[in-house]
């Protein structure tokens, strides 16, 4: 099989392996139904948080009053928070272990934070930032922001698409600034 594209490649196991898997209760690696970290497990890593008690909401799918804890770990929106993180590494959870500058991520009480409809939460995980923070995608991707859905043009009878006329004026020039982005941005 040949592949084109290699971002989202990861690479395979070709032989077999003797694993070595450490008990449950000595591993890091033990995550929720949210797969979100268990706090007792951030604790070991990240020390200066051991005398919260907080729930960890990474992603920020969680529902507020289903958290019984006083504080909590989050991306959702929060006032006056305890410690906020950046998000700059790979997992989530790195971000807090190293400390990371930045207030995109924080610890906050509990009754600090605002919840979003089930809608909005879902919403947030096809918004340009989250999936190039997990995906790296390239800018070539967003081009359906300009025009809505490019559809091919030789298949295309309408001239108008997204509220937009589509020619291959226009999408010539938009290609050309997506590329001028890439390179401004490097």
């Amino acid at each position: 099989m040949k592949v084109k594209e290699k971002f989202l490649q990861i690479p395979l196991l070709l032989e077999k392996d003797q694993f070595k898997f450490k008990k449950l209760v000595d591993s890091n690696a033990v995550y929720d139904v949210y797969c979100e970290l268990m706090p007792d497990r951030l604790k070991k890593l990240a020390p200066f948080l051991k005398n919260y008690d907080f729930a960890v909401d990474l992603y920020g799918m969680k529902t507020l009053e289903r958290i019984s804890n006083e504080a909590i770990l989050t991306s959702k929106k929060c006032d006056s928070p305890i410690y906020s993180f950046g998000k700059e590494m790979k997992p989530l959870e790195a971000n807090v272990i190293e400390n990371i500058v930045g207030n995109e991520l924080c610890l906050s009480n509990i009754k600090n934070c605002y919840d979003s409809k089930f809608f909005v939460k879902l919403h947030k995980c096809y918004q340009k930032d989250e999936l190039n923070y997990h995906y790296s995608l390239r800018k070539w991707h967003y081009i359906n922001k300009e025009f809505g859905v490019v559809p091919s043009l030789k298949d295309k009878k309408d001239s108008n698409v997204g509220g937009k006329k589509l020619t291959l004026e226009n999408i010539s020039n938009t290609l050309k600034r997506i590329v001028v982005s890439i390179f401004d941005n490097k």
